[in-house]
């Protein structure tokens, strides 16, 4: 299940806002601890954490139901971290973004109200 691309904000007609990193890096350890999986109904997306105003979503774009290991959602969402980040001055990192995988669903790391 490799991702397949990345895509940082601003994306097409999406109007997400920045997240801070620090709060998505606490939803990424939270993710990790709690492993397991998680199911996604098809064509549905579900937020999977929010902290901080910071969430992070699994969206499936599949027909039928996906059951991904949360281990493997969180290291999508460490992707867009580390990939999406930007650090303006005198403000906390931020990240948002968008990562998906070759079974047809994806990871948003965006701004959200929790």
């Amino acid at each position: 299940m490799p991702q397949t691309g990345l895509q940082c904000i601003p994306i097409g007609n999406q109007h997400w806002q920045y997240a801070n990193s620090a709060a998505i890096a606490q939803s990424v350890s939270a993710l990790q601890r709690r492993g397991g999986s998680t199911h996604v109904n098809g064509h549905s997306c579900s937020r999977l954490s929010c902290v901080t105003s910071s969430a992070i979503y699994l969206c499936n774009d599949n027909n039928g139901g996906i059951d991904p290991q949360l281990n493997y959602i969180a290291s999508y969402a460490s992707d867009i971290i580390n990939r999406c980040g930007v650090a303006p001055p005198f403000s906390p990192a931020l990240a948002a973004g968008q990562e998906f995988d070759t079974d047809n669903y994806n990871v948003i790391v965006r701004e959200d109200g929790c």
